[in-house]
This record gives structure tokens, C-alpha cells and sequence, in this order.
């Protein structure tokens, strides 16, 4: 029994898939590809994936992973190649390998967000971010099942810059918390700039670059 970790992008459409949803198309894109991959056993037996970190409803993704143990061998760029043909559009399998790191290994996340403010320049977005950023706070209350907590935002900010977009967007790039111990939505981060501003942006897009472990490194 050989495990690979399956890299895929998940943009346009396909970022509004649920993390539950997106088990049940890959897991029927491997059916459909007549891929060797070992089941769960029990009375509905379905493919083994591990996902390496579930992403926020909304977000693109440019590179995620899954592992799945096959019980026969496959050569991995065949791999690649017939699940492709079984993917809906905006999923899109980017490369497989074997896996190089734990999934516990991840603890960060880096991220863009690309603003816009109607009437305001580029610069003018990119001086308003700044001053949100200036403080030592950035609260925002960040809600769960059991409870509600208290947040400040510019402590979880691990590292950020800021960028353009060809189109004249301001792009924002942070890392923030994301992993088994502590997980950061950025969208928590736009309504702590529209809370701070207290303005709502006319673009706000976010997109999960990639997935980086403890010491910063890229996740593989």
C-alpha cells in the first residue's frame, strides 16, 4: 500500500463548494477514474481521503492537498491526468507526490486580498489599510458553536505586505494562524478593516496562497 498527497486548485465557482461537498466530488472523481484506492470498511465503505486543511466557503485556493493510500501502483502523473477528466470546472489537479511532511506540520496559511473602494485610488485603499494596521489592536469578535471570543487581529498577523493588482486593486499578503491549534478566517480580517473604516469595500476577494508549517516552511 503506497499513500500520495493528490495538489489541487480550487478557484471561480468551485470556492463555493463546502469542505463536505468538495469530499464528495473528489471522492467520485476517484470512482469515475477507476483509481486502486483503498476503502473504509463497514456497511458503506467509501475512499480514504485525508484533506490537509479544510478551506473557509468563499476562498480560492491555489494549492491544496489530499492524501489517499492506493493498493496498487499507478504512475502519479497518471494519476493527475484521469482524475482532471473527472473534475468539475474550477477544481483542477496541479500535480501528485508523495508526501513529504505530517499534515500536523502545518500551522500557518499565507493569503492575498485584493480591495477596492469605489472612487479611491490604489494608494489611497493602501494608506487606509496602513492606518487600520498602525495600532496595536485590530478586534473583531469571532463566533463559534459554544461561544463568542474576543480577537485581536493584529497580533494573529504573523507577516503582511502589500502589492498591486494589474488592475489597480490593492493586493494585501499576510500569513496568518491556520492548523489543528488555532485557525484564522481572513474574512474575519475584512470586517475588521470595514469595522475600523466604518465602510464596506466594493471588492474584498481573498485567496489561500499556499500552507506553511511552524518554522515558516512550504508545506509539502
Amino acid at each position: 500500500m503506497k499513500q500520495v498527497r493528490i495538489w489541487f486548485e480550487k478557484k471561480g465557482r468551485a470556492r463555493y463548494i463546502s469542505h463536505l461537498d468538495l469530499n464528495r466530488t473528489m471522492a467520485r472523481a476517484i470512482r469515475r477514474a477507476r483509481l486502486p484506492v483503498w476503502h473504509t470498511e463497514g456497511f458503506n465503505p467509501h475512499p480514504h481521503i485525508v484533506f490537509s486543511l479544510p478551506a473557509p466557503l468563499g476562498i480560492e485556493c491555489c494549492r491544496e492537498s489530499m492524501d489517499v493510500r492506493l493498493i496498487e501502483d499507478v504512475p502519479l502523473n497518471d494519476i493527475e491526468e484521469r482524475l482532471n477528466a473527472q473534475l468539475p470546472e474550477g477544481l483542477k489537479i496541479s500535480g501528485v507526490t508523495e508526501p513529504k511532511m505530517k499534515i500536523s506540520a502545518i500551522a500557518f496559511a499565507r493569503y492575498f486580498l485584493d480591495f477596492a473602494f469605489e472612487g479611491k485610488s490604489g494608494d489611497e485603499v493602501k494608506s487606509l489599510l496602513e492606518q487600520c494596521l498602525d495600532g496595536r489592536e485590530l478586534i473583531i469578535e469571532k463566533k463559534t458553536k459554544s461561544k463568542t471570543a474576543v480577537l485581536n487581529l493584529r497580533e494573529k498577523l504573523k507577516d503582511f505586505a502589500f502589492d498591486k493588482t494589474p488592475d489597480g486593486r490593492v493586493r494585501f499578503w499576510v500569513v496568518l494562524p491556520a492548523g489543528s491549534k488555532e485557525n484564522i478566517n481572513p474574512a474575519l480580517l475584512v470586517l475588521a478593516f470595514e469595522r475600523e473604516l466604518n465602510a464596506e469595500f466594493d471588492i474584498a476577494e481573498v485567496t489561500r496562497e499556499r500552507l506553511l508549517t511552524f518554522d515558516g516552511k512550504i508545506f509539502e
